[in-house]
């Protein structure tokens, strides 16, 4: 029997979940949330309702996807319903034993997918609390594996999950700044840049490492090394790793 799937939250991420899992034929899904205006990007199979406790109350698995400032307030709401049910937090910086203390059960997880998901390109790092069962286990695995590639870590990685969440949003401003230094046409920039994008992707999606693709088309002397050697210079893998680190340290605040 399909499992019941009630989100708590119809934002971005959120709302992109639910409608994947309605795209892949779940159809036992209920989202809540105060505003009502985010269900007009829902799926119309998707029954939607502003009560946090009729969701609880009529799902097997609880998916809270509220930002992180707002989780103390809905888990104050709903931990009286969600006794010995399966509960998902994808809200960055809210690690187990936060769920666990404040839920008051151990059967629960982290996720963090990012933004990706709305595109088909969702990516998933999950760690289960000990409450969790095997089937449990599962069930979180097979649910992310709808919405794209997904993995159990240990959740000391939770955090470095967070830094890939926010890279989609580092990428697209790069290729921006970038784009900003050429004279094409805008549309036509875009579609060049997608296109690199896209053969990037295809390389860390094969087994070749990046630096070794990397040897294959910069040439000594040429255009790629000019722009590559500057870039170092200026400190480009010392700024990247700030950018990891800033995320992270974010993570650990909320």
């Amino acid at each position: 029997m399909e499992k019941r799937i009630g989100f708590i939250g119809a934002g971005n991420m959120g709302g992109a979940i639910a409608n994947t899992l309605v795209e892949k034929g779940y159809k036992e899904i209920k989202v809540s949330d105060k505003n009502p205006e985010t269900w007009t990007n829902l799926k119309e199979k998707i029954e939607t309702t502003t009560s946090n406790k009729y969701v609880v109350e009529n799902s097997d698995i609880i998916i809270l996807c509220v930002k992180p400032q707002h989780m103390d307030e809905v888990i104050t709401e709903i931990k009286d319903y969600c006794k010995d049910k399966l509960v998902i937090s994808i809200a960055a910086g809210k690690t187990l034993e936060y769920l666990e203390n404040n839920i008051g059960h151990s059967r629960v997880t982290t996720a963090m997918p990012f933004m990706g998901v709305m595109y088909g390109y969702g990516a998933t790092g999950y760690v289960c609390g000990k409450g969790c069962s095997v089937e449990d286990q599962k069930t979180v695995y097979n649910l992310f594996e709808k919405i794209g590639a997904v993995s159990m870590i240990p959740k000391e990685n939770m955090e470095d999950m967070t830094a890939i969440a926010s890279m989609p949003g580092w990428v697209i401003q790069y290729c921006d700044a970038m784009m900003g230094g050429l004279k094409l046409k805008k549309p036509f920039t875009k579609q060049c840049v997608a296109k690199v994008l896209r053969t990037c992707a295809d390389v860390l999606e094969s087994e070749e490492e990046p630096n070794e693709f990397y040897k294959r088309i910069a040439s000594a002397g040429g255009t790629t090394e000019a722009g590559y050697e500057h870039a170092k210079q200026k400190g480009l893998y010392k700024i990247a790793k700030e950018m990891v680190n800033a995320a992270i340290k974010r993570y650990r605040e909320l």
